[in-house]
């Protein structure tokens, strides 16, 4: 069961990968070699707690990226655009007080 858990949160972390950037090749290559490289540093955790908490971070990171990581693209004018997915999370501006 162990086992399936941390193969599970391996594969959601690679696939949100691809998804915050896509079409980035460099980003990919690099984002994909640092999730290998933390993975296999864990590689050898044996107490469940430990190994519990090292899939909670990598849940933590996917979220992350599918939340919080937008790609942004200079165009044309010298302005950039940001690609955003189904799954950025956008929080309200909240107004700032007068008196603050």
């Amino acid at each position: 069961m162990v086992r399936a858990a941390v193969l599970g949160a391996f594969r959601r972390v690679m696939r949100a990968r691809a998804v915050a950037f896509q079409g980035d090749e460099a980003a990919l290559t690099q984002a994909r070699s640092r999730i290998r490289d933390e993975f296999l540093k864990n590689r050898k955790l044996s107490d469940e707690k430990a190994i519990d908490k090292a899939v909670a971070i990598a849940n933590d990171v996917e979220k992350l990226l599918l939340q919080n990581v937008m790609q942004a693209r200079q165009t044309d004018s010298g302005t950039y655009r940001l690609r955003f997915t189904e799954h950025t999370k956008f929080n309200d501006n909240v107004p700032m007080k007068e008196s603050a």
